[in-house]
């Protein structure tokens, strides 16, 4: 059985067998690679937002489940936080 990394490696790489053909054509419709350019900005820009709005919730939600204490109480109180 694959561990948690080894799975997210495998799906990375499923995504790259699709995403690479896809690029190779989109190169040589131009004579520039500036389409590519455009298009690795725009992936960076929507991993940004998936980053913000999608993971950081889930990690909140993640952290208080394992410390039975919202993440929010902890910077209201920082005698919570004190050893």
């Amino acid at each position: 059985m694959y561990s948690h990394s080894n799975r997210l490696r495998q799906h990375e790489k499923g995504i790259r067998l699709l995403l690479v053909p896809i690029g190779s054509l989109i190169a040589l419709v131009p004579a520039t690679g500036f389409p590519i350019f455009m298009i690795s900005i725009v992936f960076d820009c929507i991993g940004a937002l998936v980053a913000l709005f999608v993971l950081k919730p889930l990690r909140r939600r993640w952290l208080e489940t394992i410390r039975g204490v919202s993440v929010l109480a902890l910077v209201a109180e920082p005698t919570l936080c004190s050893p």
